[in-house]
């Protein structure tokens, strides 16, 4: 079994969950971001988090050899790195980002998020199907 294949597996999984919410209900999730990114300490939280997906990442890039552990060592470098910097080291910034990004009015149909939600579910499916051909 490919260690590289599980883990990529697991993040496409982990994609699909986190954006299928954008789709079906995207005022309830856009809510749901405003608030858990509201304070310092919630934010670093998340960031602790997230950095956890980086490290199953980095380690089967480290002990095996090949493409898919080599792209999956590099992503999981990239994806520690900034969620270590964006999140725990420097909350603010990525509080203003959260915060500049979710609009006032959550009212409408909210069509392009849907769009961006059914895009991460796309790619989300993508990576799952490598992870699970690498198996």
């Amino acid at each position: 079994m490919s260690m590289s294949g599980l883990v990529a597996a697991f993040v496409g999984a982990l994609i699909i969950c986190l954006r299928l919410p954008l789709v079906f209900a995207p005022a309830t999730t856009l809510r749901w971001l405003g608030r858990t990114f509201k304070t310092e300490g919630r934010t670093r939280a998340c960031g602790a988090v997230a950095t956890l997906v980086a490290i199953p990442a980095i380690w089967c890039g480290v002990y095996e050899t090949s493409e898919l552990a080599n792209v999956m060592f590099i992503l999981g470098t990239f994806f520690g790195a900034v969620t270590v910097l964006a999140l725990i080291v420097f909350p603010t910034f990525y509080m203003s980002l959260v915060e500049w990004f979710i609009p006032d009015d959550l009212s409408g149909g909210l069509f392009g998020w849907r769009i961006l939600g059914l895009a991460g579910v796309a790619i989300g499916v993508w990576i799952l199907t490598i992870g699970l051909r690498a198996l």
